[in-house]
């Protein structure tokens, strides 16, 4: 062939190519598109493990748990593989391999260690992973199996730093909590047929907290009780009591309870929602700082008391093949659904959060009663007269 011919040939394979080129620049730039515009928490929570609703009240752990650490030390070390398995999808899902802390964007990684009977010892996260490494690893194996990833798997070193990451975490009641995100990446609008169901289940669970009551009890010595070393002490109680709408963190209680029970009853409507008691925290101080002015402003229009916490429900609703996360907060946005963002707005950035898996507690079902009567202030249960619970104003 001569020279010519091989010259136009290869003029003609490169336009060819170019004229490819450059038909594929657009869908590829579409594709990248397409990829940014889906929020990285719908693909994350695809792959997340997780918990179901539950309207069962758990089994608090017996005096053979207490005596003998081995059953305490199982629940530790799957706990720990649950939340590596979880960072593994969480920071593939972020493209963040090494995050420096864990925010409110990254729920989810810690619910494992929420259903242990005891607290894990956060701080030596890593001398416990290395300590128990091959029965954790034995775990992880289970996680993986019989499914695809779509992203490499994790390193020795990978775990290792994860395990670190647990233990500069703040704790809040023993459990590790979320600090707060520069950034919220858990967007996402939700459909009018989300709103619809969730408003309802905000609204019959407001009903039932105007008819409950927290009762409170403690003791009260008095004075007199202590004037004669012979006379027999009175055993004297102080009873009082809040309506449940005026306290978050048992209106919260009612919120989860009844959409857990909507969602089982409802399973084909809501498929794998997931329902967290979302618990706000300051970072540092004794009372949260709003974002905005000394108090926080309520959905009534009313300045809110001081707070040292604040409760409300965090569900995780799949729709259109994605999921969406949605805050039921009756004090800060009455029966109104709101995205996390929305919720975030409320709030100063000195604010850390913890987010529990909901489930039932024996000792919040006890304290909220239907009163007998009522009496001016006073309401009456088991024929128990209580006054109002005093308040930080």
């Amino acid at each position: 062939m001569s020279m010519l011919k091989k010259g136009v040939l290869i003029f003609l394979m490169c336009l060819m190519v170019g004229m490819a080129f450059a038909q594929s620049v657009p869908e590829r730039e579409l594709a990248q598109k397409l990829q940014q515009a889906a929020t990285p928490q719908s693909a994350r929570f695809n792959y997340l493990r997780f918990y179901l609703p539950s309207n069962t009240v758990p089994e608090k752990p017996g005096l053979w748990d207490k005596w003998f650490t081995s059953k305490i030390e199982r629940q530790h070390q799957r706990a720990l593989a649950f939340y590596l398995f979880n960072m593994y999808v969480t920071t593939n899902s972020y493209k963040q391999p090494v995050p420096l802390e864990l925010t409110l964007n990254d729920i989810g990684v810690l619910d494992g260690f929420m259903r242990c009977a005891e607290p894990f010892d956060f701080k030596h996260a890593s001398q416990f992973y290395a300590k128990n490494k091959t029965k954790v690893h034995a775990h992880l194996k289970q996680f993986f199996a019989g499914r695809s990833w779509p992203w490499p798997q994790p390193t020795g070193q990978d775990y290792e730093r994860w395990a670190k990451l647990l233990e500069t975490q703040p704790l809040r009641r023993g459990q590790a909590a979320y600090v707060w995100p520069e950034v919220n990446l858990l967007g996402g609008k939700f459909s009018q047929g989300v709103t619809a169901r969730l408003k309802l289940v905000l609204e019959n669970a407001h009903k039932e907290g105007q008819q409950k009551v927290v009762l409170y009890e403690e003791p009260a010595a008095m004075l007199e009780d202590f004037d004669s070393h012979i006379a027999p002490k009175k055993v004297r109680r102080k009873r009082t009591y809040r309506f449940v709408v005026d306290e978050c963190n048992y209106m919260s209680y009612l919120i989860a309870k009844q959409l857990a029970a909507d969602v089982i009853q409802k399973s084909n409507m809501w498929g794998f929602t997931r329902i967290y008691t979302l618990a706000a925290t300051p970072a540092k101080g004794e009372f949260l700082i709003p974002a905005q002015g000394t108090r926080f402003k309520l959905a009534n229009g009313q300045n809110g008391l001081k707070w040292r916490y604040h409760t409300a429900v965090l569900a995780v609703v799949p729709q259109n093949g994605s999921y969406v996360p949605v805050v039921l907060d009756t004090f800060l946005s009455g029966m109104r659904p709101l995205s996390v963002g929305e919720w975030l707005s409320h709030f100063s950035a000195n604010t850390v959060f913890t987010a529990t898996p909901f489930r039932p507690a024996t000792e919040i079902e006890n304290a909220l009663r239907v009163p007998e009567k009522t009496v001016g202030n006073a309401v009456w249960v088991d024929g128990q007269k209580y006054t109002p619970a005093e308040v930080i104003k």
